[in-house]
């Protein structure tokens, strides 16, 4: 018997007790002497209702889902359990459209992000996704523009379509090893997104999965990337120089069009599949490829593009190696005009920082810099912008 149930017996016993009392007074001046006391005694009785946790949900198979929203508060914890049985899943459309969230925390233990589960949240800023999460639904996320702060553990195998198409106020992502496909049009539309490192788990970027991402200035993509779908990274305007890793072996139709700001792609090993739509041919767009790699030749005529090989070498044996008038220098060759960037860490540091940038002219230079005064030791390499 709950809460409720008890407060109603009690009630009803003491009721009987009064009508006996009342009927069996016959004088009313007694009874208005009783009655406050009876009704201050009635109080101590009183047991108020128990409140659950402020969420709809069903039960199957020993584990909860959660199917809706009930609260009041734009802070949300997602329970593990629900008197103690334990919480699985967030159901389709369950907070869709809640204007009132702020900040959703989903605790350990839950598995599935269902589709269209926060779809529309757009005053969401923050979502806290465990490890254990498996599943992110489609259309999870969708239009969250509030929504600045992701981090999908590699717990995700697959970030699902439209996952978290027009998060416009998405500036930070990262995306965890682990993860095995970026869906297409995953991260469509979001213009605040500046930096993002592809894992090398990642074997698929889909297609549309990051178009129209103006702001994004810095992308790596991870060795062990098989394929850039259509699209992928079609309007992203403020990219400058990205590498391709020796992994991708086909970047598809208009994968990067419209990045009219793209000045030179740096690609790790033998020419990938690719036609003359993947690029934007009417920028000033060249591509690089390394010694001893092959198939530049029918990747030129396929793309139309300049392909340039990439091969500065640091010339440890010439005449411009080491000390001289208290600088430390050497030597660099390569092919004429291509960009470099020098790099130096010392032995105490495992971080590798750019010294200069700039382009071989004339196929050498001779670059020197102030001769160090603590005793670390000093290693330099040469880098691609």
């Amino acid at each position: 018997m709950n809460a409720q149930n008890i407060l109603f017996v009690i009630v009803a016993k003491v009721s009987q007790v009064f009508t006996k009392v009342k009927n069996a007074l016959s004088d009313h001046s007694v009874l208005k002497k009783i009655a406050p006391i009876f009704l201050s005694g009635l109080l101590l009785f009183t047991v108020a209702p128990m409140t659950g946790p402020p969420f709809t949900y069903t039960t199957s198979n020993g584990y909860i889902t959660i199917t809706g929203y009930t609260g009041v508060s734009g802070n949300v914890i997602i329970p593990a359990a629900i008197n103690t049985v334990p919480v699985s899943s967030i159901a389709l459309n369950a907070f869709a459209n809640l204007t009132i969230l702020t900040n959703v925390t989903i605790s350990s233990g839950i598995i599935n992000i269902g589709s269209g589960a926060f779809h529309g949240c757009v005053n969401l800023t923050n979502i806290i996704i465990p490890a254990t999460i498996t599943n992110l639904g489609v259309n999870a996320f969708q239009g969250c523009t509030n929504l600045i702060t992701v981090t999908i553990p590699g717990s995700v195998g697959n970030i699902a379509d439209y996952a978290f198409q027009g998060c416009t106020s998405l500036s930070s992502l990262m995306i965890s090893n682990g993860v095995l496909n970026i869906g297409p049009y995953a991260f469509q539309g979001c213009t605040n997104l500046i930096n993002l490192i592809v894992p090398g788990s990642v074997t698929n970027l889909g297609n549309n999965a990051f178009q129209g991402c103006a702001a994004l200035s810095g992308l790596m993509i991870s060795n062990g990337v098989l394929n850039i779908g259509p699209y992928a990274f079609q309007g992203c305007t403020n990219l400058i120089n990205i590498t391709i890793p020796g992994s991708v072996t086909n970047i598809a139709d208009y994968a990067f069009q419209g990045c009219i700001n793209l000045a030179g792609i740096y690609f790790a090993s033998n020419a990938p599949a690719a036609d003359m739509s993947a690029f934007d041919t009417g920028s000033s767009l060249t591509l690089y490829y390394l010694p001893d790699t092959l198939g530049w030749d029918g990747f030129a005529a396929g793309t139309g593009l300049d392909c340039v090989l990439w091969n500065p070498l640091i010339q440890i044996n010439g005449a411009g190696f080491g000390l001289q008038n208290n600088q430390f220098g050497f030597d660099i060759t390569g092919t004429a005009n291509i960009p470099i960037v020098v790099e130096a860490k010392n032995s105490t540091n495992s971080v590798w920082t750019p010294r200069m940038s700039l382009m071989l002219t004339n196929g050498g230079y001779h670059y020197s810099e102030p001769l160090q005064t603590n005793p670390s030791v000093y290693f330099y390499r040469i880098s691609s912008p």
